[in-house]
């Protein structure tokens, strides 16, 4: 099957066969799961007990909730399972109910419920015989301040996933694509406050100098967001440099705390905030 641009349709598209590509490419897709849960049961009285984790799962089973991600640490001290935010109230009942002895007596604690989560995952052929994936995948994530609440790799490695929080996933999987499947280009994305002598012509050398950076430097650098003293503007596709300071006379009222906090809110891979001011305040921010 081909999958075809429609815009392009002269293009050569994608296609899709039950044979293994030969392009080299260890890792062929990124994909994610939204809206997930993780259940997790801990305490001492789960290490070395027989027949725990099909309890468990038996107890899940009976009552239709479906397990999505399980892992377990090697100590056997807890048990965590991704199972769809849907039915996470109804896997916490039901688990406390199974092990209602052992809670009781202190020795397994009550379920811990997590939520607003969500599993991204590397796929592809072959992973395993490739040193690093995990941890280049891991770095990734890491430099980009993305918390990995619990990581799933199966021992064939043609999947090795992570569960994060929903709202890093947008972030994780540019990352991730711009690490992955990229030509070593990376996107910086700059949020300016204060464009005054010193600000515009930085603006101006950035414009000037953008496309000598990707060429050479291989550094995509995209203005999002700028603030002087009476207006701030934000443009999530960036800002035109050659028309930046129209946009920002058009923008909304300058306020330094809601700046921030709209940095914080977009939550982009590889933000960097650049501070032209002089102002004391804005630098201890």
């Amino acid at each position: 099957m081909y999958i075809k641009n429609t815009f392009q349709p002269d293009d050569f598209g994608s296609f899709i066969s039950n044979e293994n590509a030969k392009d080299g490419a260890v890792v062929k897709g990124i994909s994610h799961i939204d809206h997930i849960a993780l259940a997790t049961l801990e305490g001492n009285g789960l290490i070395g007990i027989p027949g725990v984790s099909k309890r468990l799962f038996s107890a899940l089973s009976k009552k239709n909730v479906n397990v999505i991600l399980i892992t377990q640490a090697s100590s056997e001290h807890s048990i965590c399972v991704g199972i769809s935010a849907d039915d996470i109230e109804k896997a916490v009942q039901i688990v406390n109910e199974a092990f209602e002895y052992e809670i009781e007596r202190g020795k397994i604690k009550p379920v811990i419920a997590e939520k607003d989560l969500a599993i991204i995952a590397l796929v592809g052929d072959r992973m395993k015989s490739h040193q690093g994936l995990s941890g280049k995948m891991f770095s990734t994530l890491g430099k980009n301040n993305v918390n990995i609440r619990v990581i799933a790799q199966g021992a064939s490695e043609r999947n090795i996933s992570a569960v994060i929080k929903q709202d890093d996933v947008k972030k994780a999987l540019n990352a991730l694509h711009e690490e992955f499947f990229e030509e070593n280009i990376k996107q910086l994305n700059l949020f300016v406050m204060g464009v005054g002598n010193v600000g515009s012509k930085f603006l101006n050398q950035v414009g000037q100098q953008k496309k000598f950076l990707k060429e050479n430097l291989k550094l995509n650098i995209r203005v999002v967001g700028l603030s002087n003293s009476r207006t701030m503007v934000f443009e999530e596709g960036g800002i035109a440099l050659n028309k930046w300071e129209e946009q920002l006379k058009a923008g909304e009222k300058a306020n330094k705390e809601k700046f921030f906090e709209t940095v914080n809110k977009l939550n982009y891979r590889n933000s960097i905030f650049v501070d032209n001011t002089a102002s004391a305040d804005v630098s201890k921010t």
